[in-house]
């Protein structure tokens, strides 16, 4: 059996949420964004992960690629959405900010309270975990929509260090940071 040839890229640059695949040479092979609002520094998170979902749809719809051919995940962020969530009555409730400071990850077991950069807000809604593996594992999708499968999460960037791992000026700042954080997840899966 063939190795899976894409990785699949979600990018958040400001209000702009993009998916693109990526193969082992570097190459983006399809890709699909959507805005989302942010008025007086305030976002929805539950309208970022909805339309993330429509996006890696799109993306993975428009390149024609099955699940099994997705080697991996990974996502880059800038650092300065917090997003604060809790599980009340079996029900989700998150509020986004725009920060001067990235946040940590925090959980209050107490009350079910979570806290953190708008990374780890898809990380959980992707994985139901929190933060990334310290081990050599990777941590999984769950079999979900957009996916039919489980997928590893093998890397979580800030879009400015993804940016400094591709340093052609000829490219967009975003595929800038897509294809930096390519480079860097490739090195990861192989």
């Amino acid at each position: 059996m063939n190795p899976p040839r894409f990785l699949l890229i979600l990018s958040v640059h400001s209000n702009l949420l993009r998916a693109a695949l990526v193969t082992r040479d570097l190459k983006m092979v399809s890709s699909a964004q959507q805005t989302f609002q942010i008025a007086d520094d305030e976002f929805d998170p539950a309208e970022v992960w909805y339309k993330t979902k429509k996006v890696i749809a799109a993306c993975l719809d428009i390149g024609r690629t099955p699940t099994r051919e997705i080697a991996g995940i990974a996502f880059v962020t800038p650092e300065m959405e917090r997003v604060e969530w809790e599980i009340e009555n079996q029900e989700i409730v998150a509020r986004g900010k725009m920060v001067e400071q990235a946040p940590s990850v925090q959980h209050q077991a107490s009350n079910a309270m979570f806290s953190g950069m708008l990374s780890a807000w898809l990380l959980w809604n992707l994985t139901g975990a929190l933060q990334m593996s310290d081990g050599g594992d990777f941590l999984k999708t769950r079999v979900r929509a957009p996916f039919d499968a489980e997928i590893p999460i093998v890397l979580r960037m800030r879009e400015k260090d993804a940016r400094a791992e591709w340093l052609d000026e000829n490219v967009l700042e975003t595929d800038r940071a897509i294809l930096g954080t390519a480079r860097r997840a490739w090195k990861m899966v192989n």
